[in-house]
């Protein structure tokens, strides 16, 4: 789990520290500005992102309409930490993008309440896209497409080979198909260096996120064609998952 801390003040960013810590999340990253913010996106996907609103240069609001659409924050919950806690800022704060509203001084039982909320909303909300942004795209692969494309370790680990093809959207990842044993991915039509591997990984941790499976890409391979492993569940678990997953 990892989460993104935007505020400037010191001691509301110990504070936020000790409390995720306290709820078990402690990939925490800070960011005391729109810049820290922007750099800290570039590193991966955050699950939530805890926005204050009183930034310095550019507010929270502006800010996360400015994030809402990035492809790695589209299935991430931001949630407003502010002291401005009316009920036209909570109206403001949902508009420009937030899921949910906290209000400051923090409360450790509102605090966790709303995360639990967003968590749960987060994995309602899990979904493949399965053709291409036309709709033309090739059906969803089947149970057994995905078998073919997912190999077995003898450590019981699953490698699923994939290669990555440029698309026509602005979605991280619009269309999936199956040849020649890989999983064929088509992305953004100009994916940020990194952005289309770690895209999936995300999509097929969201997917198992009911199993204790962990997703990471193999390292050394510098090839189009990736492999991605998959550890800690079986394989009949995950060709169901996922073949139901994209159906969806």
């Amino acid at each position: 789990m990892r989460a993104l801390v935007v505020e400037d003040n010191d001691v509301n960013i110990r504070l936020m520290q000790a409390l995720l810590a306290g709820k078990g999340i402690e990939d925490v990253t800070i960011a005391e500005d729109a810049n820290q913010a922007f750099e800290a996106l570039q590193d991966g996907h955050y699950e939530l992102i805890f926005m204050d609103i009183q930034l310095p240069w550019t507010d929270g609001l502006q800010l996360t309409a400015n994030i809402r659409d990035h492809p790695l924050v589209r299935d991430s919950r931001i949630i407003a930490v502010t002291a401005f806690s009316s009920p036209e800022d909570r109206r403001k704060a949902l508009e420009a993008g937030c899921d949910a509203f906290v209000p400051k001084p923090v409360r450790r039982e509102e605090l966790y309440r709303v995360i639990d909320e967003q968590l749960d909303s987060r994995k309602a909300d899990t979904h493949w896209i399965d053709r291409s942004a036309d709709g033309c795209g090739p059906a969803a692969p089947s149970v057994e497409e995905w078998d073919e494309v997912l190999s077995e370790e003898p450590d019981g680990s699953l490698l699923l080979a994939i290669e990555v093809t440029p698309g026509s959207s602005r979605d991280a990842v619009v269309g999936l198909n199956t040849w020649r044993n890989t999983l064929q991915v088509a992305v953004c039509a100009r994916p940020r260096k990194g952005a289309a591997n770690k895209a999936v990984c995300d999509l097929l941790t969201a997917a198992l996120i009911d199993t204790e499976a962990t997703v990471a890409l193999v390292k050394g391979e510098h090839s189009r064609r990736k492999r991605v492993r998959i550890e800690g569940a079986s394989r009949v678990a995950v060709l169901n998952i996922l073949s139901a997953a994209l159906e969806g």
